[in-house]
Protein backbone atom coordinates (compact mmCIF):
# COMPACT_ATOMS: atom_id res chain seq x y z
CA UNK A 1 0.00 0.00 0.00
CA UNK A 2 1.39 3.54 -0.95
CA UNK A 3 2.44 6.45 1.36
CA UNK A 4 0.43 8.27 -0.65
CA UNK A 5 -2.84 5.88 -0.20
CA UNK A 6 -2.65 7.00 3.41
CA UNK A 7 -1.73 10.30 3.45
CA UNK A 8 -4.22 11.55 1.28
CA UNK A 9 -7.03 9.55 3.67
CA UNK A 10 -6.30 12.18 6.48
CA UNK A 11 -6.44 15.33 4.37
CA UNK A 12 -6.70 17.01 7.46
CA UNK A 13 -9.93 15.08 8.99
CA UNK A 14 -9.78 12.43 11.09
CA UNK A 15 -8.86 8.72 9.49
CA UNK A 16 -10.83 6.12 9.72
CA UNK A 17 -9.70 3.11 12.14
CA UNK A 18 -9.26 0.35 9.24
CA UNK A 19 -6.93 3.05 7.57
CA UNK A 20 -4.87 3.45 10.80
CA UNK A 21 -4.99 -0.28 11.30
CA UNK A 22 -4.26 -0.99 7.92
CA UNK A 23 -1.42 1.61 7.72
CA UNK A 24 0.08 0.50 11.35
CA UNK A 25 0.52 -2.83 10.19
CA UNK A 26 2.19 -1.96 7.01
CA UNK A 27 4.20 -0.59 8.61
CA UNK A 28 5.32 -2.42 10.85
CA UNK A 29 6.19 -5.70 8.49
CA UNK A 30 10.15 -5.52 9.38
CA UNK A 31 9.28 -4.99 13.23
CA UNK A 32 9.33 -0.94 14.78
CA UNK A 33 9.56 0.41 17.55
CA UNK A 34 6.68 2.21 19.05
CA UNK A 35 8.24 5.89 18.65
CA UNK A 36 9.40 4.91 14.84
CA UNK A 37 5.63 3.47 14.22
CA UNK A 38 3.95 6.35 15.53
CA UNK A 39 6.51 8.82 13.50
CA UNK A 40 5.60 6.73 10.67
CA UNK A 41 1.55 6.26 10.52
CA UNK A 42 1.32 9.83 12.32
CA UNK A 43 -0.25 8.67 15.26
CA UNK A 44 -0.58 10.72 19.09
CA UNK A 45 0.11 8.33 22.04
CA UNK A 46 -3.26 8.28 22.82
CA UNK A 47 -3.98 6.84 19.46
CA UNK A 48 -1.09 4.32 19.87
CA UNK A 49 -2.09 3.19 23.24
CA UNK A 50 -5.63 2.67 22.18
CA UNK A 51 -5.11 0.71 19.03
CA UNK A 52 -1.96 -1.77 19.62
CA UNK A 53 -4.04 -3.85 22.09
CA UNK A 54 -6.91 -4.11 19.07
CA UNK A 55 -3.91 -5.17 16.75
CA UNK A 56 -2.46 -7.80 18.74
CA UNK A 57 -5.65 -8.95 20.41
CA UNK A 58 -6.97 -9.87 17.00
CA UNK A 59 -3.56 -11.48 16.04
CA UNK A 60 -2.65 -8.76 13.64
CA UNK A 61 0.37 -8.11 15.24
CA UNK A 62 2.56 -9.13 17.59
CA UNK A 63 5.16 -7.39 20.64
CA UNK A 64 8.52 -8.78 21.29
CA UNK A 65 11.72 -7.74 23.10
CA UNK A 66 14.49 -6.62 21.63
CA UNK A 67 16.76 -5.55 24.65
CA UNK A 68 14.65 -2.94 26.92
CA UNK A 69 12.82 -2.18 23.54
CA UNK A 70 9.17 -3.30 22.85
CA UNK A 71 9.35 -4.40 19.17
CA UNK A 72 6.12 -4.19 16.89
CA UNK A 73 5.89 -7.04 13.91
CA UNK A 74 3.10 -7.72 11.51
CA UNK A 75 2.12 -11.27 11.88
CA UNK A 76 1.34 -13.28 8.56
CA UNK A 77 -2.78 -12.64 9.50
CA UNK A 78 -1.82 -9.03 9.73
CA UNK A 79 0.13 -9.03 6.18
CA UNK A 80 -3.36 -10.90 4.77
CA UNK A 81 -5.49 -8.50 6.10
CA UNK A 82 -3.34 -5.33 4.75
CA UNK A 83 -3.40 -7.18 1.26
CA UNK A 84 -7.14 -7.78 1.52
CA UNK A 85 -7.56 -4.04 2.67
CA UNK A 86 -5.78 -3.33 -0.53
CA UNK A 87 -7.76 -5.36 -2.82
CA UNK A 88 -10.80 -3.81 -1.24
CA UNK A 89 -9.39 -0.02 -1.96
CA UNK A 90 -8.48 -1.06 -5.77
CA UNK A 91 -11.91 -2.64 -6.18
CA UNK A 92 -14.15 0.97 -4.60
CA UNK A 93 -11.93 2.89 -6.49
CA UNK A 94 -13.23 1.21 -9.71
CA UNK A 95 -16.54 2.33 -8.99
CA UNK A 96 -19.35 0.48 -6.99
CA UNK A 97 -21.76 1.28 -10.55
CA UNK A 98 -18.77 -0.59 -12.20
CA UNK A 99 -18.33 -3.36 -10.07
CA UNK A 100 -21.20 -4.54 -8.38
CA UNK A 101 -19.40 -7.49 -7.19
CA UNK A 102 -16.98 -5.38 -4.80
CA UNK A 103 -20.09 -6.01 -2.33
CA UNK A 104 -19.74 -9.82 -2.17
CA UNK A 105 -15.89 -9.42 -2.26
CA UNK A 106 -16.14 -6.63 0.64
CA UNK A 107 -18.58 -8.98 2.79
CA UNK A 108 -16.12 -12.14 2.11
CA UNK A 109 -12.50 -9.97 2.87
CA UNK A 110 -14.27 -8.37 6.37
CA UNK A 111 -16.31 -11.06 7.41
CA UNK A 112 -12.57 -13.47 7.27
CA UNK A 113 -10.97 -11.00 10.65
CA UNK A 114 -14.25 -11.02 12.55
CA UNK A 115 -14.66 -13.54 15.01
CA UNK A 116 -16.93 -16.01 14.71
CA UNK A 117 -20.36 -15.98 16.41
CA UNK A 118 -19.61 -19.76 18.22
CA UNK A 119 -16.37 -17.76 19.72
CA UNK A 120 -17.39 -16.14 22.89
CA UNK A 121 -17.35 -11.73 23.30
CA UNK A 122 -14.23 -10.60 24.37
CA UNK A 123 -15.57 -7.13 25.62
CA UNK A 124 -12.37 -5.52 24.89
CA UNK A 125 -12.57 -6.82 21.14
CA UNK A 126 -13.79 -3.83 18.67
CA UNK A 127 -15.30 -6.06 16.38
Amino acid sequence: MSDEHFSSQANGNRRDRIVLFSAMLSRSDKGVCKTELMYKVGLSSVQFDRYIPVLVGCGLLQVFNRGKRAVYMTTEKGRRFVDKYGTLVKLLELGINDNPAWIQTANTVLASHLPRRSEPNNSNHPF
